[in-house]
Protein backbone atom coordinates (compact mmCIF):
# COMPACT_ATOMS: atom_id res chain seq x y z
CA UNK A 1 0.00 0.00 0.00
CA UNK A 2 1.57 3.11 -1.36
CA UNK A 3 1.24 6.14 1.23
CA UNK A 4 0.60 9.52 -0.66
CA UNK A 5 0.02 11.39 2.53
CA UNK A 6 3.04 10.76 4.14
CA UNK A 7 5.66 10.44 0.21
CA UNK A 8 4.37 13.89 -0.14
CA UNK A 9 5.03 15.77 3.10
CA UNK A 10 8.23 14.00 3.57
CA UNK A 11 7.47 11.86 6.51
CA UNK A 12 8.81 7.65 6.87
CA UNK A 13 5.66 5.84 6.37
CA UNK A 14 7.88 2.92 8.20
CA UNK A 15 8.67 4.96 11.34
CA UNK A 16 5.98 6.48 14.23
CA UNK A 17 6.92 10.49 13.57
CA UNK A 18 5.67 13.48 15.78
CA UNK A 19 6.98 16.49 13.27
CA UNK A 20 6.48 17.16 10.00
CA UNK A 21 2.89 17.02 9.79
CA UNK A 22 0.61 19.58 8.87
CA UNK A 23 0.17 22.97 11.74
CA UNK A 24 -2.79 24.84 12.39
CA UNK A 25 -2.48 28.59 13.37
CA UNK A 26 -4.99 30.69 14.60
CA UNK A 27 -7.36 32.28 14.13
CA UNK A 28 -5.64 35.80 14.80
CA UNK A 29 -7.31 38.95 14.21
CA UNK A 30 -6.65 38.42 10.29
CA UNK A 31 -6.68 34.56 9.33
CA UNK A 32 -6.67 30.82 10.16
CA UNK A 33 -3.21 29.18 8.85
CA UNK A 34 -2.20 25.93 7.98
CA UNK A 35 1.61 25.47 7.57
CA UNK A 36 2.66 22.04 5.64
CA UNK A 37 6.19 20.86 3.86
CA UNK A 38 6.16 19.42 0.47
CA UNK A 39 9.04 16.81 -0.43
CA UNK A 40 10.97 18.37 -3.59
CA UNK A 41 11.53 14.90 -4.97
CA UNK A 42 7.97 13.45 -5.15
CA UNK A 43 7.11 15.55 -8.45
CA UNK A 44 4.37 12.84 -9.10
CA UNK A 45 2.38 14.18 -6.26
CA UNK A 46 0.53 17.38 -6.09
CA UNK A 47 -0.83 18.77 -2.38
CA UNK A 48 -3.61 20.90 -2.24
CA UNK A 49 -5.05 22.87 0.71
CA UNK A 50 -8.54 23.17 0.58
CA UNK A 51 -11.35 24.85 2.43
CA UNK A 52 -14.98 23.77 2.86
CA UNK A 53 -18.13 25.20 5.38
CA UNK A 54 -19.17 21.29 5.96
CA UNK A 55 -17.70 17.90 5.96
CA UNK A 56 -20.90 16.64 4.73
CA UNK A 57 -20.96 13.89 1.61
CA UNK A 58 -22.27 16.86 -0.61
CA UNK A 59 -19.34 19.38 0.61
CA UNK A 60 -17.51 21.92 -2.08
CA UNK A 61 -13.95 22.17 -1.21
CA UNK A 62 -12.36 25.08 -2.74
CA UNK A 63 -9.07 25.06 -3.26
CA UNK A 64 -6.54 27.94 -1.08
CA UNK A 65 -3.73 29.73 -2.29
CA UNK A 66 -0.84 28.92 -0.55
CA UNK A 67 3.09 30.78 -0.30
CA UNK A 68 6.21 29.94 0.40
CA UNK A 69 6.71 29.89 4.12
CA UNK A 70 10.46 28.55 4.14
CA UNK A 71 12.42 27.29 1.20
CA UNK A 72 15.90 26.85 2.96
CA UNK A 73 15.67 22.78 3.09
CA UNK A 74 16.98 20.54 0.45
CA UNK A 75 14.68 17.93 1.11
CA UNK A 76 11.56 19.90 0.99
CA UNK A 77 9.75 23.41 0.72
CA UNK A 78 6.92 24.65 3.60
CA UNK A 79 4.15 26.27 2.21
CA UNK A 80 1.15 28.27 4.24
CA UNK A 81 -2.38 28.38 2.75
CA UNK A 82 -4.40 31.25 4.78
CA UNK A 83 -8.59 31.04 5.38
CA UNK A 84 -9.31 34.65 5.97
CA UNK A 85 -11.20 35.48 9.22
CA UNK A 86 -14.87 35.71 8.27
CA UNK A 87 -16.49 34.60 11.34
CA UNK A 88 -17.84 31.60 10.39
CA UNK A 89 -17.11 28.23 10.77
CA UNK A 90 -15.33 25.70 8.33
CA UNK A 91 -12.87 23.42 7.91
CA UNK A 92 -9.39 23.11 5.61
CA UNK A 93 -7.95 19.48 4.44
CA UNK A 94 -4.56 19.07 2.26
CA UNK A 95 -5.04 16.99 -0.77
CA UNK A 96 -2.79 14.82 -1.49
CA UNK A 97 -2.79 13.00 -5.83
CA UNK A 98 -0.81 11.20 -7.30
CA UNK A 99 -0.57 10.51 -11.33
CA UNK A 100 -1.45 7.48 -12.75
CA UNK A 101 0.84 5.23 -14.09
CA UNK A 102 0.86 4.75 -17.87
Amino acid sequence: VVNLVERALFLNPRVAEAGGWPVASGPDREAFAVTYRVARNQSDLTVTAESSPSLGTDAVWTPLESEVADDTHSDYTIFRASLPRSGASGFVRLKVTGRESD
